[in-house]
């Protein structure tokens, strides 16, 4: 009902039907990537343009403007500056975010919970953005790293809150916080990206485990301890008892 099908009208549809853009009304180029949000659709393709359609409340769909009054039915092209390649897009309710191909993260649409991670501004929440906007604050992480300077490889866009993984492992979460969503240990938002932290022993591979250590409940019957065998002589016993 919002267009997100991107089939150039608002009817569901029973069938797969072919996407087409608004301008060429030709079939999409080759795509490398979609995501859904609940009332907006997003792709990349393999050339590294982001297409866009469905409902633009706060901005969402990144092409401009917070027009809101009708449904982009067809995709659209997103347009961002020149030489920036995107390489995934992930869309939540009413934000979307994107990488692009030297690991740079970009956000636009509602920033209400900060979801966006552009920081704090006015009540601690970043305005809304209708273009992509890189990310360029974050939290320091207790030992100097900072996500502004990773190379993030994967994201992913909650309903109010964001995530994404660096290329050396770290998770780094922003947005809505009152439900634990983001793994801090707390209720708060966050209006910029901090790192999710991970004890150690819990990335432990058990295949690394040395052979040998096994634990009794993993232990073979035969390898069980001749004290904790029953005896015959106390199975005797115990049918005289009964």
């Amino acid at each position: 009902m919002s267009g997100q099908l991107g089939v150039g009208d608002q009817f569901n549809a029973s069938i797969p039907t072919a996407v087409t853009c608004t301008s060429t009304f030709e079939n999409l180029p080759a795509l490398k990537q979609v995501s859904l949000g609940e009332f907006h659709t997003a792709c990349v393709t393999e050339a590294g343009q982001l297409y866009s359609w469905g409902h633009n409340f706060r901005g969402r769909l990144g092409i401009g403007h917070f027009v809101d009054t009708y449904n982009i039915v067809s995709p659209v092209l997103v347009e961002v500056a020149d030489g920036i390649v995107m390489q995934q897009v992930a869309c939540g309710r009413d934000h979307t975010l994107s990488i692009c191909e030297d690991g740079n993260v970009y956000s636009w649409g509602n920033g209400y919970c900060g979801q966006l991670g552009h920081g704090f501004e006015g009540n601690c929440r970043a305005s809304d953005v209708c273009v992509p906007t890189r990310i360029e604050r974050s939290v320091v992480s207790y030992d100097g790293e900072d996500f502004c300077s990773s190379e993030i490889v994967q994201i992913a866009a909650g309903t109010t809150h964001s995530c994404a993984v660096a290329k050396a492992g770290r998770i780094w979460a922003w947005g809505q916080g009152y439900d634990g969503q983001l793994g801090f240990g707390k209720l708060d938002d966050a209006c910029e990206p901090a790192e999710v932290f991970i004890p150690q022993e819990k990335l432990k591979n058990p295949k690394q485990r040395k052979k040998g250590n096994k634990s009794p409940a993993q232990s073979p019957r035969s390898n069980a301890s001749p004290s904790l065998r029953p005896k015959a002589d106390d199975n005797i016993a115990q049918e005289q008892m009964l």
